[in-house]
């Protein structure tokens, strides 16, 4: 799983080492888009350590050890998708880019190169076999 590091803010860039993909406690990936706030609170509930968020403004792409790949959008209840899959402003770019024949890696640099909201540190996740 890839992701890359810009955070913005009312369309400006705050940062450009934002973490967006996350490894978690049991092993799953976890790829985040949206509010700050809420991708943290969502992160603590799926590592156990927080009660499930009322209200979320996110999109997540949460992959299980046996790499099954669920889409979690807002407060609903993840759902099972197929791959290649994305989340975020740049999602189609990357989905395209996947379609096309481009790895993980190479179809978020293409959708950073194309989408204004998209940049940054890439940050790459693989999942480990359990």
């Amino acid at each position: 799983m890839v992701g890359d590091g810009a955070l913005t803010w009312f369309e400006r860039l705050v940062s450009s080492k934002s973490r967006k993909v996350h490894r978690l406690d049991d092993g799953r990936l976890l790829g985040i888009a949206g509010k700050m706030k809420d991708c943290l609170g969502l992160i603590a509930w799926l590592n156990g350590s927080a009660p499930r968020p009322k209200k979320l403004a996110v999109s997540a792409l949460l992959v299980s050890c046996d790499g099954r790949v669920e889409l979690i959008v807002d407060d609903a209840d993840p759902v099972e998708i197929e791959v290649p899959a994305a989340v975020g402003s740049g999602s189609e770019l990357a989905i395209g880019a996947m379609l096309a024949g481009a790895s993980p890696m190479e179809a978020v640099q293409i959708a950073c190169s194309r989408d204004p909201f998209s940049g940054g540190q890439l940050i790459e996740e693989k999942l480990h076999a359990r």
